[in-house]
């Protein structure tokens, strides 16, 4: 009973009880604390947790690339030539929804794009070659895919496929929407 009495004078200072401190994450010089039973899987959420937005910001990143791509596209273009913008005032009367239209050559296909500026970029020899029916089925593609608004859909796309790169459905549900636009 003694040692029990001297033990309990040992863990009284000023009368209240002596607090341990818990061990924590870090210790009282601010470096990690080595991995524990206790706290393992704090840590591995934390790594699962830094490298699914580590990602997300590498998708993101890569959809703001390819816009600025599409924008220095618009700015290293050529006007079209007139029988081309003819052909386009032919399909699309109304001056106010008509897209603007160009020639790039570092696209290797006519491309639409534009949320707020619809846009045609049209390579130099779909509007050299003579046959002006091609031409106009090439142009009213692009209309459709601008008036059925195909690049927002595009951009939710994007983001979604950014959020939910770990979910195979919706790469199977992105390509069968990309299909569809088609």
């Amino acid at each position: 009973k003694a040692a029990e009495e001297e033990q309990e004078a040992l863990n009284r200072q000023d009368g209240k009880s002596l607090v341990i401190p818990e061990a924590n994450d870090t210790d009282t010089k601010g470096f990690i604390a080595p991995i524990t039973s206790t706290n393992w899987l704090r840590w591995t959420l934390r790594i699962i947790g830094i490298g699914y937005f580590g990602l997300v910001l590498v998708l993101l990143g890569r959809c703001v690339i390819g816009y600025y791509g599409l924008w220095r596209y618009w700015r290293l273009r050529r006007p079209a030539p007139a029988h081309v913008c003819t052909a386009l005032a032919e399909l699309e009367p109304d001056e106010a929804r008509r897209p603007r239209i160009g020639v790039n050559p570092l696209v290797p296909g006519p491309v639409s794009y534009g949320l707020w500026k619809p846009t045609i970029l049209l390579p130099p020899k779909f509007c050299n070659e003579g046959d002006p029916e091609k031409l106009r089925w090439i142009l009213a593609h692009e209309l459709t895919h601008l008036q059925r608004r195909d690049a927002w859909s595009c951009l939710l796309l994007a983001l979604g496929g950014a959020l939910y790169f770990h979910v195979p459905w919706f790469w199977w549900m992105k390509r069968h929407v990309r299909l569809a636009q088609e």
